[in-house]
């Protein structure tokens, strides 16, 4: 298991001088750096090692959130430096997961302009992710967003 922080925020709460025009839905061209950052994600978050992910069915869960739009990007098209999934919508708002940016492009503020700018263009009353308790970047990077801490979580890990 793993403590989790549950962040929530309103669409007009998001920090307005962080919104960024050149945030856009994911392309085709983005897919194989989109699986560069899944897998890089899932090692250092979850300790998945990358042989052990099957390439199909991250092509096809790329291909899809690509899609459906559900996957926000910042950067040029086939290179992508942040991205983002926009995960299930209920009740408790719209879930926020898969934030990650690539090492060289890390300290410039990506992470915050484009989770602000996604929070900033929602249509749900509120926005909502969770993140590690013990990972501290990100969690300064939602809250620098706008987002609140608003309750703690475990997290169920199978290995």
């Amino acid at each position: 298991h793993r403590d989790q922080v549950y962040y929530a925020c309103r669409p007009a709460d998001a920090i307005r001088e962080l919104v960024r025009e050149d945030v856009r839905p994911a392309q085709r061209a983005d897919r194989d750096r989109l699986a560069q950052a899944t897998l890089q994600l899932n090692h250092s978050d979850l300790k998945i090692d990358p042989a052990r992910v099957d390439r199909r069915w991250l092509r096809d869960s790329i291909d899809e959130r690509i899609g459906n739009g559900s996957t926000r990007v910042l950067g040029p098209i086939g290179s992508p430096d942040c991205k983002l999934d926009f995960g299930s919508e209920g009740p408790g708002g719209l879930m926020i997961e898969g934030v990650f940016t690539f090492p060289p492009a890390r300290g410039r503020g990506l992470a915050s302009a484009l989770v602000a700018s996604c929070i900033a263009a929602a249509t749900h009353e509120r926005v909502c992710l969770h993140v590690g308790e013990h990972n501290l970047p990100a969690r300064a990077a939602y809250e620098r967003a706008g987002m609140v801490e608003v309750d703690r979580c475990r997290l169920l890990l199978l290995a």
